[in-house]
């Protein structure tokens, strides 16, 4: 997953051992507008902080999108 809004990501059902807790940290943090989140690997944060890696959470991301595979 590329970028989520809040809303559809929230409404993901994932178990409370796995995503669910960070999925929904990130949302309640993104819920508002001018705020963003993102969920990805530690190695990856300069990568997250620039919403070039992960998964990024914003207010305004309109439907889910998908990184390309290739």
């Amino acid at each position: 997953m590329r970028r989520a809004g809040p809303g559809d990501l929230g409404a993901l059902e994932l178990e409370p051992g796995s995503m669910g807790p960070k999925v929904e940290a990130a949302c309640w943090f993104a819920s508002s507008p001018g705020r963003f989140a993102a969920i990805g690997a530690l190695q990856d944060a300069a990568a997250l902080v620039r919403q070039e890696a992960g998964t990024v959470v914003t207010h305004d991301a309109g439907p889910i999108t998908w990184h390309e595979t290739g």
